[in-house]
């Protein structure tokens, strides 16, 4: 059983049946067979948890997220466990390759209540989730934050923005509470991926976090859940069309990077800045601000 606790991925098991029985049985048997002297024998498997009061499965078991309190072990396994310990009842499942899909996937008896599962999972205070920085060089980001073309003035100007993703399939978990806001959440991830609040792009289920002042709650995030990361670096890329216009563009846009090395009011014309730059997230702020709004760090 020791290489079928499910940690996020179905990759690693086979096709064929599987069941589910609760992490805390697996925990406490584990202990008990390294140290039979020392720990104490669990007595029964009880799957009831997993159970509403409809008597559907308030768990999703094609959902990583559902498996904070659940483990998936061969059926072979459960036949045995049963022998040895009462309890469950038993959660069926068989992992195979769907007709409407190209990854397998695990079937499974009982069905789900989505009402009491979402319920679930909208019931709690505090919770930890994983925020993933995404595998590949994809360029492109999720559906609300794809790149755009805009057209200027009378459309003779064009300027395209690519995003630039940095991806390397990092994992972090992240203990947060229903009150934790996104902008406290985006602090936390830099300082475990060490990537700047301003350039990090924050999904849950495709949709962008850009609201800084939102809760977990206010967001209905459930327990476990991922968030999507990618680092973003903007780049600005001028059509020949613009050439006569670039070293206004220039200007104009140094504005947008008041009191940083990016100002062009600060390289070119010498002027004095309207705002500081924050030493650890680069975000500009009003001279008067003794913190940065952003990330919070002490202006010294």
């Amino acid at each position: 059983m020791y290489d079928y606790v499910f940690e996020g991925s179905m990759l690693f098991l086979e096709n064929g049946p599987y069941a589910i029985i609760p992490n805390e049985f697996l925990r406490r048997w584990k202990q008990w067979l390294d140290k039979p002297t020392e720990a104490m024998r669990p007595e029964s498997i009880d799957n009831e948890q997993f159970f509403c009061e409809h008597q559907k499965l308030c768990i999703d078991p094609n959902n990583p997220s559902d498996f904070s309190t659940a483990a998936i072990i061969k059926r072979q396994e459960w036949d045995v466990l049963c022998t040895l310990y009462s309890g469950g009842p038993l959660i069926a499942l068989d992992r195979y390759l769907g007709a409407d899909t190209d990854e397998p996937k695990f079937f499974y008896e009982p069905p789900i209540c989505e009402g009491c599962r979402t319920k679930r999972k909208l019931n709690w205070d505090a919770t930890a989730i994983t925020v993933c920085l995404l595998n590949g060089n994809a360029s492109a980001v999720p559906k609300n934050g794809h790149s755009a073309t805009h057209l200027r003035n009378n459309g003779t100007r064009q300027s395209r923005r690519l995003r630039q993703v940095r991806e390397n399939g990092e994992k972090r978990r992240l203990n947060v509470t229903r009150s934790t806001t996104v902008k406290e959440i985006k602090v936390m991830i830099q300082e475990e991926f060490n990537i700047p609040t301003i350039c990090q792009g924050l999904y849950y289920d495709n949709v962008e976090l850009d609201d800084n002042s939102a809760t977990m709650g206010s967001l209905s995030i459930l327990a476990n859940s991922l968030l999507t990361l990618r680092e973003i670096r903007e780049v600005e890329e001028i059509s020949d069309s613009e050439d006569n216009t670039v070293r206004k563009r220039e200007r104009e846009e140094g504005q947008g990077f008041g009191g940083t090395l990016l100002s062009s009011q600060n390289l070119s014309t010498g002027s004095v800045a309207q705002e500081k730059s924050c030493d650890k997230c680069t975000f500009s702020n009003p001279l008067d601000r003794l913190a940065c709004d952003m990330c919070d760090t002490i202006f010294v």
